[in-house]
């Protein structure tokens, strides 16, 4: 099988690509850094971003001409577009493992997540709109709206250091109530409204001290996760792979913090997400 791997430069994109060279799959990588080079792929692409108006014609004519039958998306900024332009792929061979439009729409906005949770009665810490943050007990946590890791995050301790910097966040960002337990990253593969994979990573090390990409991670059980994590799916009515967020608060509750619907960076610690999407697309 012919593969290609989306973000090949990125974390999650290298994790698939390293798991895939120890399998009979010849791979195919695309990043939009021209200059990505991987020991796992037998050929690479650059692509231009995956919001820009020619994205999908560039993927889509790499596909054909690479002869590819699964396509794995990494990237968050392109999910949207390949998800919306699944039947194209499809009519040209392609298999696309993905998540309807409006399912990572919200997961993408942060406020739409938090929203949507809330309306389910599915824990989550209590979020506002930037402009809005007048009613959060402190430490609070603002992110944008739409972010990756550690990017435009910060974490303020009391009203002062708030008052100081909020000029600086409009609607585009979020304050958060700062869980501050243990964070844990569960990985999914769900289908047809069926948790086929649900498997919990606790994260003992971030990359910003208490917030950020994990730096390192041990597999562990935990119903309590893995039921939340799984309801969360189905609630949103997830297909294919999914890595979700979660962290306890000081009374041992776990909470949402943020749904990818991707392949998470970790998921080298959880293969069975990978081996359950090729043998998804192995039945296909």
């Amino acid at each position: 099988m012919r593969v290609l791997v989306t973000g090949i430069g990125g974390p999650a994109g290298k994790a698939v690509a390293s798991f895939l060279t120890k399998k009979p799959f010849q791979t195919v990588g695309v990043d939009m850094n021209p200059n990505v080079k991987s020991p796992d792929i037998i050929s690479f692409h650059s692509v231009p971003a995956g919001d820009s108006t020619d994205f999908i014609e560039r993927l889509l004519n790499i596909a054909i001409e690479e002869r590819i039958q699964l396509i794995i998306p990494t990237v968050d900024e392109e999910l949207i577009p390949i998800a919306e332009h699944r039947s194209l792929f499809e009519s040209h061979g392609k298999v696309l493992v993905t998540s309807s439009p409006e399912a990572i729409r919200i997961c993408r906005d942060k406020y739409r997540t938090a929203l949507f949770l809330r309306k389910r009665n599915i824990p989550c810490p209590h979020t506002i709109l930037a402009k809005d943050a007048t009613d959060l007990d402190f430490p609070i946590l603002v992110k944008p709206r739409s972010g990756r890791g550690g990017r435009g995050v910060a974490i303020f301790e009391n009203r002062l250091q708030l008052e100081e910097a909020q000029s600086l966040y409009d609607s585009s960002f979020i304050f958060q109530e700062f869980v501050s337990g243990a964070e844990y990253d569960a990985n999914l593969f769900t289908h047809d409204g069926k948790i086929l994979v649900n498997q919990i990573l606790l994260k003992k090390k971030l990359e910003h001290g208490n917030f950020g990409n994990a730096l390192e991670t041990v597999k562990i059980n935990d119903s309590e996760i893995e039921d939340l994590a799984a309801k969360t799916a189905i609630a949103l009515k997830l297909e294919g792979p999914a890595d979700i967020d979660v962290r306890k608060d000081e009374q041992g509750t776990p909470k949402i913090l943020e749904i990818n619907p991707r392949v998470g960076a970790n998921v080298l610690k959880t293969r069975a997400v990978l081996t359950e999407m090729l043998h998804f697309v192995g039945r296909r």
